[in-house]
């Protein structure tokens, strides 16, 4: 999450942080409301958050990451959580072994999944 702040303060001291913003934080490991809210401050209320959740079934967090992002997702009217988990959770052959990266089909279902919810919801 440290990696994130950081990138977010850098995008806007070029002034390059978009209307949209792309997220995609979870995986790895878990990560609290505070830390949730601090991002979304950082970013600001004139901006649209898109947050893909997890798939990380091998993983504790999976669920509690992904209730967080839920839970966020009622109290922050900018921010559309792109529910990967969901889309994802009935293809097993669209991963890797570790059931959590995708190979080249997943790849194509993922990112063809992230644009399509970007642009139902993107600000424009």
């Amino acid at each position: 999450m440290n990696v994130a702040f950081g990138l977010l303060s850098s995008y806007q001291n070029q002034g390059a942080l978009a209307d949209n913003v792309l997220i995609g934080l979870g995986t790895n490991g878990p990560f609290s409301m505070g830390d949730l809210d601090r991002l979304m401050n950082q970013v600001g209320k004139k901006r649209h958050v898109f947050w893909i959740n997890t798939h990380v079934p091998t993983r504790q967090w999976q669920d509690q990451v992904n209730s967080l992002l839920d839970q966020a997702q009622k109290h922050y009217d900018n921010l559309t959580v792109i529910n990967w988990y969901r889309y994802s959770k009935n293809h097993p052959n669209w991963f890797y072994q570790d059931k959590t990266h995708p190979t080249p089909k997943g790849s194509k279902y993922y990112s063809a999944y992230i644009v399509k919810t970007i642009v139902k919801h993107a600000k424009f």
